[in-house]
C-alpha cells in the first residue's frame, strides 16, 4: 500500500512470523552445526531477508510520502532477489541434487563433497560482493564486485555439473583432513581485495572519483580561474538542458533538481565518477564536475535510465 506506518506494521508482522522459521533453524543448528555449503548458503540468504525487511520497515515508517517510500523500496529488489532468493535456491539445490541423483550413501557423500568445494571462499566472496554493491562505490569498483559475484555463480554452476557426472563413490582414502574454514574465509576476502586492486589498476581515475583519461574534470587540469554554476532539471527520462557549454579550464558546478512528476528517483553521474547522489522527486543536489578541460559525458546511473535517454554532454 505504501502508507507509511501501516506498511511498517505489516512488515513488522512479517518479521515476527519469520522469527518462527528462524527459531526452528537455530534449534536444528544446535543439533547439527551447519558446516556444509547448502546449510550456510541458506543461512546467508535468511540473513539478507531479515536485513532487507528491517531496512524496508524503517523506510516505510520514516518515508515522508507514498511516492518516496515506493521509490526507496524498489532499491531493495536486488538484495531481496540476489541476496535472499538466489542463495536460498543455491543452498536447496546443493542439498537436494546429490540426494535426488542417488546411487547409495557413498555416492551421495561424494557428491556432497563436490558441492562443498571451497564453499566458505565462495560464500564470503559472493556475500562480500553483494554488500559492496550496496556501498557508494565508483563505477570501476561496482564492476569489480559484479565480476566477483558472477564468478561465484559460474563456480556454482560448474560444481552442479560436476556433481551430476560423478560416478566413483567416496572411499575412506578420499577423505581429506579437517577443513580450515578460517583459511577459506580469508581466501574469499582476498578475492574481493584482488578484484578491487585490479579495478584500481585498470581505471585509477574512476576509482578515485575525480578525473578521466581525457583530462575532463581532473584535479590536475589547468584552470582559467573561472567557475560556473549551471542548473539542470531531471524529469520525464531526460535532462534539461542536456548540453552544457563552458570555456575550457572552467571549474563547473551543476545544480541538479529532480522535478519528475512520476515519482522517479534520478541522479547525475559524470564519466569521471563524480555524482550528485540519488535524488528523490523535489530534491536537489550539487555536482562538483571539477575543472573542465575537454568534452565529457554524463548520465543517470539508475538502472535503465541511461538507455532511455537520460544523458548529457558537457
Amino acid at each position: 500500500i505504501g502508507r507509511g506506518w501501516l506498511s511498517a506494521l505489516g512488515l513488522l508482522g512479517y518479521l515476527a512470523c519469520l522469527g518462527f522459521t528462524l527459531a526452528a533453524m537455530v534449534r536444528a543448528a544446535r543439533v547439527k552445526p551447519p558446516r556444509s555449503f547448502a546449510a550456510r548458503s541458506v543461512i546467508a540468504g535468511m540473513a539478507w531477508l531479515v536485513g532487507t525487511l528491517v531496512v524496508a520497515t524503517v523506510i516505510a515508517a520514516m518515508g515522508p510520502d507514498t511516492a518516496t517510500i515506493m521509490n526507496r523500496l524498489t532499491a531493495l529488489a536486488w538484495p531481496l532477489l540476489a541476496g535472499f532468493a538466489a542463495q536460498l535456491i543455491a543452498g536447496s539445490m546443493a542439498y537436494l541434487l546429490p540426494v535426488v541423483i542417488g546411487g547409495g550413501p557413498a555416492m551421495v557423500r561424494r557428491r556432497n563433497r563436490v558441492m562443498d568445494l571451497a564453499s566458505n571462499t565462495r560464500l564470503v566472496a559472493a556475500n562480500g560482493a553483494g554488500l559492496g554493491l550496496l556501498l557508494p562505490l565508483p563505477a570501476a569498483g561496482r564492476v569489480a564486485m559484479i565480476a566477483v559475484a558472477a564468478a561465484c555463480v559460474a563456480a556454482f554452476l560448474v560444481l552442479v555439473v560436476a556433481t551430476a557426472v560423478v560416478r566413483r563413490p567416496l572411499q575412506m582414502a578420499d577423505v581429506p583432513p579437517a577443513r580450515t574454514h578460517g583459511f577459506e574465509a580469508m581466501l574469499g576476502v582476498g578475492v574481493l581485495v584482488i578484484a578491487l586492486a585490479i579495478a584500481t589498476a585498470i581505471s585509477p581515475a574512476t576509482m578515485v572519483g575525480k578525473g578521466t583519461a581525457s583530462g575532463a574534470g581532473s584535479s590536475g587540469a589547468v584552470g582559467n580561474g573561472q567557475s560556473q554554476h549551471v542548473s539542470v532539471e531531471a524529469h520525464d527520462m531526460k535532462f534539461t538542458p542536456n548540453t552544457i557549454d563552458v570555456p575550457a579550464g572552467t571549474h563547473l558546478f551543476i545544480d541538479v533538481k529532480n522535478t519528475d512528476t512520476g515519482g522517479m528517483v534520478h541522479d547525475l553521474v559524470l564519466a569521471s565518477g563524480a555524482t550528485s547522489g540519488r535524488l528523490s522527486p523535489g530534491a536537489s543536489g550539487t555536482l562538483d564536475a571539477g575543472v573542465i578541460s575537454a568534452s565529457t559525458d554524463a548520465w543517470c546511473s539508475i538502472a535503465g535510465h541511461k538507455q532511455m535517454g537520460m544523458t548529457m554532454k558537457i
